[in-house]
């Protein structure tokens, strides 16, 4: 069984793995900067596999790789935060030239958190084996795990495609709303190829996301580092702020909601087992009246049986007494 990290025991222990980033030319943003890391991280490039240093500029063509309780936070520009998490394999297939193409990357297994402001130009693009995610401004997760992927939106609106074969199956496209979630596995990927190549109408199924995933994926991107969510510009600042503790709010208080819930039913469950309990009390009290009350019966009528032998044993003796007379 995996083990799990939670986002409180990451942002305590990240700080291990922060350091003041690298220098850069007054008013320049890197595409991709790593802000963070915790755990056995690796970074692959051409020049081989190494553990990264805090404040590296990644680029097309590296991968980044999360070991087992391990994870990574990136800055996209001053625009977003991603999060990759524990045993994720993610490539970076390329980089949006100052915001004006997409970036994409290319996440083979594993689970990425993203927050991200509403972009004037270029976006956001993740691919897994079974599908690819694109996006302008949102709060989502991606993840990848054994075959099948998996897009949980919390805000904002995400475009998935499926992908078969490594073909990305541009035909059919799904565009998943806020507290939407749709999954894709070989098996569905495969169908959607297959009804294109026939000229088949196909959809993917897009379903409520449940308030508990929407829990965890603001809360994970709630607890970056402070000083990450300070590189952002001021915009896109107040814009994911507002986005993670509205949602982080409105999940509080569904949380509550069912806590009182859970309380009322629970009150209500007590008081239905009371009735029952006296229900049952007042059916055995009731049983052992008329037990009671068919014993008595029964002594009454076998005292009246036994009385009616005697009296009849009585008269019979009688009877038999005054046949025995003799006559004169």
């Amino acid at each position: 069984m995996k083990r799990h990290i939670t986002a409180i025991t990451l942002l305590a222990l990240a700080s291990l793995f922060i350091a003041p980033l690298s220098c850069k030319k007054a008013g320049e943003v890197a595409p991709l900067t790593l802000f963070s890391f915790l755990g056995d991280v690796k970074l692959k490039t051409d020049a081989g596999t190494r553990t990264p240093t805090v404040g590296d500029t990644l680029a097309a063509g590296n991968t980044l790789i999360t070991g087992d309780m391990a994870m990574a936070d990136i800055l996209l520009e001053d625009r977003g935060i991603i999060r990759v998490h524990q045993n994720s394999t993610v490539l970076i297939d390329s980089l949006g030239d100052k915001g004006a193409d997409d970036t994409r990357f290319n996440m083979t297994d594993g689970k990425m958190y993203v927050t991200l402001s509403k972009l004037s130009k270029g976006g956001l693009v993740i691919k897994t084996p079974t599908a690819v995610a694109s996006v302008r401004g949102t709060v989502f997760r991606v993840s990848a795990v054994e075959g099948v992927s998996r897009l949980d939106v919390v805000s904002g609106r995400v475009a998935i495609n499926p992908v078969s074969e490594s073909r990305v199956i541009s035909e059919v496209e799904e565009v998943v709303e806020a507290e939407e979630t749709v999954s894709v596995d070989r098996d569905t990927a495969g169908k959607a190829l297959h009804a294109v190549e026939k000229k088949e109408k196909v959809t993917l199924e897009v379903k409520s996301l449940e308030k508990e995933a929407v829990e965890d994926i603001t809360s994970e991107l709630r607890n970056v580092r402070p000083e990450m969510m300070e590189r952002l510009e001021p915009k896109a600042r107040k814009e994911i702020k507002e986005k993670l503790f509205e949602k982080t709010g409105d999940a509080r208080n569904e949380g509550k909601d069912r806590e009182r819930d859970h309380a009322e039913r629970e009150k209500a469950e007590r008081d239905a087992r009371r009735i029952e309990e006296l229900r049952k009390e007042k059916l055995i009290t009731e049983q052992a009246a008329m037990l009671e009350k068919a014993r008595l019966e029964k002594e009454r009528a076998e005292a009246e049986r036994k009385a009616k032998i005697e009296k009849e044993r009585k008269e019979k003796e009688a009877r038999e007494r005054a046949s025995n007379i003799p006559t004169l």
